[in-house]
């Protein structure tokens, strides 16, 4: 995601352009929906996420709802997976509404979440089976479009089966990723007991890369709004470039970070190695950061800090910094929102520190 000067205040779900962002942090802004958050999940667990996958909740400027979404990654392996799954219990043929909001940030151009039905075909607890709607395999339904919210009416769409199951009007013949097939008219007809056990949303495994996001997820008279654990405020980006931290300091909501100051190689260890000793925290690149980019910065005070920063910033993980003659570059593996404290100020002496409050993007 990336994020510029001006930026998308969402209110009563109208977006307005203004001169800062708003971090989603209040479940008013999602009245008549049941608010997820990761202290309050309503049901909500990560299932079978499995090494290489994460789930996160995460600020985003134009959701369909609220301020945040629920971000959905896998790295390049092709076990890795990413799941978010709610219990139920219902005959399938009670089903009447489904549906969700998917925008793609990153990947191949088919990369989106599923929606996934965990299904007893056969009743009871036999049957098993899991029935996933794609995107990309519903044609009739819209192309998928990277970088902007979808919305997608499931109960009118086709599903694939995992596996195959024999019901007493036919069988629900399974693969290993489609095509789909099936309607949900199909599956009730072929198997009249079916039984859904659960519902969610999924990427992988066989999805490596990518970088989706998910929000307003239905299920019947429940739609789930996905929003991160705070209050929402207003942040800014600081003048002239963008603060650094190292990928290996906690960056989880509450923690506090060195983002500024002498000690900056010390406080902020990083995957790649220790960072350059001349570089102080504070990136002057020219392009505005986003998550899986670089960046490229001259040393300490070079980099021209600003002599104040706002009350909330982003700031940049990074996992490696490098020195090359007076250029200083770095990856940006996360963009984190900090609650910056008093004391800073535009000299290596004067450290600036802050509490994450919210995580903006994750590259896988």
């Amino acid at each position: 995601m990336t994020f510029g000067k001006k930026s998308i205040v969402l209110v009563a779900f109208v977006a307005v352009v203004v001169a800062a962002f708003v971090l989603p942090l209040n479940p008013a802004l999602s009245a008549g929906n049941t608010v997820v958050t990761p202290s309050n999940p309503q049901g909500w667990s990560t299932a079978d996420t499995q090494p290489g996958g994460a789930v996160n909740f995460v600020a985003d400027a134009t959701p369909p709802a609220g301020c945040g979404a629920l971000q959905l990654t896998t790295n390049l392996s092709t076990t890795a997976k990413a799941q978010y799954l709610h219990a139920e219990s219902m005959p399938l043929v009670n089903v009447f509404a489904l549906s969700y909001y998917t925008k793609q940030v990153s990947g191949p151009p088919v990369a989106d979440p599923s929606y996934q039905l965990i299904t007893f075909l056969t009743g009871g607890t036999t049957g098993f089976t899991t029935l996933v709607f794609e995107p990309y395999q519903n044609p009739l339904l819209g192309p998928i479009v990277p970088g902007v919210w979808q919305q997608w009416d499931v109960d009118a769409g086709l599903f694939w089966s995992t596996r195959t199951v024999n019901c007493s009007g036919g069988t629900i013949v399974g693969s290993p990723g489609g095509p789909a097939i099936y309607t949900l008219a199909d599956i009730n007809a072929l198997c009249p007991g079916a039984e859904v056990g659960g519902f969610g949303v999924n990427i992988g495994s066989n999805n490596p890369g990518y970088d989706v996001y998910t929000d307003l997820v239905e299920f019947n008279d429940t739609v789930y709004d996905f929003e991160p654990d705070n209050n929402c405020v207003t942040f800014e980006n600081p003048q002239g470039g963008q603060f650094v931290i190292g990928d290996l300091v906690n960056t989880t909501v509450g923690a506090t970070v060195n983002f500024w100051g002498s000690q900056w190689q010390k406080n902020n260890p990083m995957t790649g190695g220790n960072g350059p000793n001349a570089f102080k925290g504070f990136e002057n690149g020219n392009d505005l950061p986003d998550c899986g980019s670089t960046w490229t910065s001259r040393p300490g005070n070079s980099s021209n800090p600003p002599a104040t920063i706002p009350q909330f910033m982003p700031v940049i993980v990074s996992g490696s910094v490098q020195k090359n003659g007076s250029v200083i570059t770095g990856n940006v593996k996360r963009i984190v929102i900090v609650e910056t404290n008093p004391g800073y100020a535009g000299n290596p002496g004067h450290w600036g520190t802050g509490k994450v409050v919210s995580v903006l993007c994750t590259s896988p």
